[in-house]
């Protein structure tokens, strides 16, 4: 059975796609979280993003390497998208814990 993404790895998912198509090749977490932000939600905790960031590239949606900073910065995670990335988000989306509410019709 196929591993449902919960939310944040959706929306995280469809900003480094939208990002890559757009020539963003190379992404890094911290930018993620300022362009999600910058378009007027709520920045992620780190522990929420970089889990996201984990678990997809468990799933296979991307991969990461580490790169040495220009300067004496630390080095940084690089994650870039796999040609299976957009086929995730084909899996369907987990509901959180505690947000199922009876349907209406």
């Amino acid at each position: 059975m196929a591993r449902r993404l919960n939310k944040s790895d959706r929306t995280i998912l469809e900003l480094a796609i939208e990002l890559a198509s757009q020539g963003t090749d190379d992404l890094h977490g911290y930018q993620l979280n300022k362009v999600y932000e910058a378009r007027g939600n709520r920045a992620f905790t780190m522990s929420t993003l970089y889990r996201s960031l984990s678990r997809l590239e468990e799933l296979g949606g991307l991969t990461s390497r580490f790169e040495q900073a220009e300067g004496r910065g630390p080095a940084r995670r690089v994650y870039t998208l796999t040609p299976d990335a957009a086929a995730l988000l084909d899996v369907g989306v987990a509901p959180l814990p505690g947000s199922l509410k009876p349907a209406t019709d």
